[in-house]
């Protein structure tokens, strides 16, 4: 699949342009930045499943942003580079921090489009806003990384169909584990829910009972963890 990174990068504007839209239509009361904060329990399972849908709507669109990199590494530039005497670690270490500035420029934009107007949100304070975008940025860094991490192995429309759903497996389960009060530590393995401040403690009302340094961290440690899986392997695989 050939992909064209200024349709794509559109497309991605579209995305959460639509995002808002939804959101802003909804008629439900929802917290300020509800794309990291609209993924609410409700009693109304169709209303639930709606803001489910809002909150997953740009992330592929995201995903296949970044989809590739990886096989760049082992069949595009990267190959050219390591000829001219580049480290792999090196090589792998700059791509993945490159792909994290581009990360951080798309959730600027993404604030900025839900920012724009008085939409009747519920405002957040200073510290439930810094941690709710904090929050967001290093869960949609973790699932990147993911993606990245598993291009190493194979065929790069794999990877990205994997890890849509397993985000999508991740919320829907995280979501029936809070209703049957399920335990909290099962979400390790299903992180994509800490990426939402009503489950990962940002907001002084939240879905679960869960400290927010706890869910950071284990976003922090997932994305360190698929980044450094990524540099190993690439060191370890044959492009030659």
């Amino acid at each position: 699949m050939r992909k064209n990174n200024g349709t794509n990068r559109l497309l991605v504007l579209f995305a959460i342009t639509a995002q808002r839209i939804s959101f802003q239509t909804f008629g439900y009361p929802l917290p300020g930045l509800p794309f990291a904060n609209g993924l609410e329990l409700v009693e109304n399972y169709n209303s639930s499943w709606l803001l489910i849908l809002f909150s997953y709507f740009p992330i592929p669109f995201i995903l296949f942003e970044f989809w590739g990199r990886g096989r760049k590494l082992t069949e595009g530039y990267g190959k050219v580079l390591l000829i001219r005497s580049y480290k792999r670690s090196r090589l792998c270490i700059q791509t993945i921090v490159h792909i994290l500035l581009e990360l951080a420029g798309i959730t600027a934009v993404q604030i900025l489009i839900f920012s724009i107007g008085e939409p009747g949100w519920h405002m957040l304070t200073n510290e439930e806003m810094l941690k709710t975008i904090a929050a967001y940025y290093a869960g949609l860094g973790a699932l990147i990384l993911l993606q990245f991490y598993l291009e190493m192995f194979g065929e790069s429309d794999y990877s990205n169909i994997a890890v849509n759903i397993y985000f999508i497996v991740s919320i829907f389960t995280g979501e029936a584990l809070i209703r049957l009060k399920g335990a909290k530590r099962l979400l390790v393995l299903l992180f994509p829910n800490f990426m939402f401040g009503r489950r990962n403690g940002a907001l002084a009302v939240g879905d679960i009972n869960i400290k927010f340094a706890y869910a950071m961290a284990a976003l922090i440690i997932t994305s360190l963890l698929f980044g450094i899986l990524s540099v190993l392997k690439f060191q370890k695989k044959d492009i030659y």
